[in-house]
């Protein structure tokens, strides 16, 4: 099957899509767009066109509302949805900040040694524990190993847990979760 072809107007008409073909994850299309206004890279998934892919779309469009809408905090470590819709296709898609690379292949690239990768484990498992927390996230000061126990009441459930899910934005010390 191939990925759909995204018109540059209505819901998606602020964006200027780049040429290269999309990235296939388990769910959706990602394609690369940039905001005419700004200028900024932008990630645009669209789900694929099958009736599970296109709930767990939209499943994750309301998911990571609700949990902007609980914790204000929550863009500091979870990707924030800039808005969202259908295609002309009907197909749900969401528009997110564009990351420079996953988890997955910064590891590949950089190749870093094991106390690097502990740190990076170390900044996965605080994420995780924050959305898995009810009430206010923690601040980097408070979480230590006893908040690692502390994460029982669960908020969000990610369920699919890898590196190519956690992506890494350079110029700041931050990765952020994603959904596939």
């Amino acid at each position: 099957m191939s990925p759909p072809r995204l018109p540059s107007a209505g819901p998606l008409g602020p964006l200027d899509f780049f040429d290269a073909p999309p990235r296939s994850g388990g769910q959706a299309y990602v394609y690369k767009a940039r905001l005419r206004d700004s200028g900024a890279h932008v990630a645009v998934k669209v789900a694929k066109p099958e009736p599970r892919a296109m709930r767990g779309v939209a499943q994750e469009v309301e998911e990571l509302g609700k949990l902007h809408r609980r914790d204000a905090r929550a863009r500091r470590w979870v990707v924030p949805l800039l808005w969202s819709g259908r295609t002309a296709d009907d197909l749900p898609f969401m528009v997110l900040p564009w990351a420079d690379e996953s988890l997955h292949d910064w590891v590949n690239r950089v190749r870093p040694g094991l106390p690097e990768r502990l740190a990076v484990l170390r900044q996965c498992a605080a994420i995780v524990v924050r959305l898995h927390r009810s009430g206010p996230a923690p601040t980097d000061d408070e979480l230590d190993t006893a908040d690692l126990d502390a994460g029982l009441a669960q908020v969000m459930v990610h369920r699919d847990l890898k590196p190519p899910n956690f992506l890494v934005s350079y110029g700041i010390d931050l990765m952020r979760i994603v959904r596939d």
